[in-house]
């Protein structure tokens, strides 16, 4: 443990100033990367490697990756338009609907406070 005035830091990045205990997690910001492959399933799982994963090697916990809500839904906007261009003969609330449940289930999530730029907190990969 080290002490920096009033406050201590042990290893567990645990803050101790008086009773009050804060834990400080690291985290990264990077730009939102632009995804160019065809299928939509393919998009997301580019936008993971483009972000770091190697997925022969490690799994993603997308809860710990973040976005605004805004540009979560900029995002969705674009994939929704994106398959529509791939997939014509799709209805587009087939296409809404899928999109958006892909996204929800194995996308990161929309509480992020930087906008333009994906959060990425530590332990994101597993």
């Amino acid at each position: 443990m080290h002490a920096q005035g009033r406050f201590t830091v042990n290893k567990k990045r645990e803050v101790r100033a008086d009773s009050i205990v804060c834990l400080f997690y690291m985290m990264k910001t990077m730009p939102i990367p632009k995804l160019t492959a065809k299928n939509q399933a393919d998009r997301l799982v580019e936008l993971y490697r483009k972000l770091g994963w190697d997925d022969k090697k490690t799994y993603v916990d997308p809860c710990k990756i973040r976005l605004t809500e805004s540009d979560y839904q900029h995002l969705l906007r674009e994939e929704e338009e994106h398959a529509k261009t791939v997939f014509p003969e799709i209805p587009e609330p087939d296409i809404v609907l899928g999109i958006n449940m892909l996204w929800m289930n194995s996308g990161p999530s929309g509480d992020g406070k930087t906008p333009g730029m994906i959060e990425i907190s530590e332990g994101w990969l597993g």
